[in-house]
């Protein structure tokens, strides 16, 4: 679901306390027109990388203060100020208007690094655009997490931490809610987990994945639907037509989306149930190019055919089918009720290697009611309009 928020006013209160102090934060996010002293244009940065153009100004700003505030109650844990009156790590809409002009351009351009290295980040997990992550939100804590790490976070034991965090919280679908408490609670849990071998962060503690979930994932608005594509393509996924693993420069040469293994076409005429056939079990990453090859045909007849035109092997390609965790045997002899038995239990054990969490047992729920519009961050018409 689209994520709200009614933090206008607040920013522009920010903006006009700035400006009395004679900064521009508008021209701080945006760039301004010529070259201007002292301003960063955070945007323009941001948006080199396709998966970093949707975050917003609240984002930014938010990240700052989560940073800001946790090195404040860490000087004040130094301090030996007692617990009950630490301050707090926070990124309310107060924390954000709380935060000081010097504070702001102390942090600026170390958590604008920390949201491009970030990006770095999402993008080793497969991830190559905005419109397919999961939860624009959870850059946040991210970004503010790198911050505080420094260039710790890229050690190959954190980096695997950092991963394990990331993919809890979007396959417990975790951040869809009022979310400014868990990413304080994120960037304690996880410096701590990973600087001083404390507890599991709670995120990873409340992460869990009903079985069942698999059933009803069949659209973009979905943070597990677009997390379990992007894994597929993470755990070494090939394009089907030319053996080559999904990097984002195939991603991007290949116009690598989300399709059906077996056709829609193949399933209406079957006449089975699009509830059944629309889920994630029955799709994957797929080059445009092989996708046309693909059409409406069943699948013994469009393997054949991407062999022949493709000049791949039989063995070959049922290696590639196999990075994609389809069983080629099922997929050549059309046994969709088997196909899709067989592809939920590798998905079941992607996800629990993902995550670090043994799977537990399928509960029936309520089908969740879903919304094809992806979640988006905050748009930056705020800061137009305030100026």
């Amino acid at each position: 679901m689209r994520r709200k928020r009614n933090n206008r006013r607040g920013r522009s209160s920010a903006i006009s306390a700035y400006a009395a102090q004679n900064f521009a934060l508008r021209n701080d996010w945006f760039g301004p027109g010529k070259k201007e002293e002292g301003t960063l244009g955070v945007q323009l940065d941001l948006a080199k990388q396709n998966v970093l153009r949707k975050v917003g100004n609240t984002d930014f700003l938010q990240a700052i203060a989560l940073v800001q505030t946790y090195r404040r109650n860490l000087a004040a844990r130094k301090l030996g100020t007692p617990e009950d009156q630490l301050p707090a790590v926070s990124c309310t809409r107060l924390s954000v208007l709380n935060i000081p002009l010097a504070d702001y351009k102390s942090y600026r351009a170390e958590v604008r690094d920390a949201f491009i290295a970030a990006g770095k980040f999402v993008r080793e997990q497969n991830i190559f655009r905005a419109r397919d992550l999961p939860y624009q939100s959870q850059l946040v804590p991210l970004a503010a997490i790198i911050a505080t790490l420094g260039k710790k976070w890229e050690d190959h034991g954190n980096k695997a931490k950092l991963s394990q965090w990331f993919w809890c919280g979007v396959l417990g679908e975790l951040y869809g809610g009022a979310i400014e408490t868990r990413f304080a609670r994120d960037l304690v849990d996880v410096v701590n987990w990973i600087t001083n071998k404390g507890p599991e962060p709670k995120t990873i503690l409340d992460s869990s994945f009903n079985p069942t979930r698999l059933n009803t994932l069949r659209s973009r608005g979905s943070a597990a639907y677009k997390g379990i594509y992007a894994l597929l393509m993470r755990e070494g996924g090939k394009d089907f037509r030319t053996s080559s693993p999904i990097t984002a420069q195939v991603f991007e040469d290949e116009h690598i989306d989300i399709h059906h293994i077996f056709p829609q076409k193949w399933c209406k005429d079957a006449k089975i149930d699009p509830k059944i056939f629309d889920t994630i079990i029955n799709k994957t990453a797929i080059s445009a190019r092989t996708n046309r090859m693909i059409g409406g045909k069943a699948p013994s007849l469009y393997l054949k055919e991407i062999e022949k035109r493709a000049g791949i092997s039989r063995n070959e390609l049922n290696s590639t089918l196999e990075t994609h965790l389809i069983d080629p045997s099922l997929l050549r002899e059309d046994e969709f009720v088997k196909f899709i038995d067989a592809r939920r239990t590798e998905l079941l054990e992607l996800i629990a290697s993902a995550t670090g969490k043994a799977m537990g047992a399928a509960v029936d729920e309520p089908e969740p009611i879903e919304s094809d519009v992806e979640e988006e961050g905050e748009t930056d018409d705020s800061l137009e309009e305030a100026a």
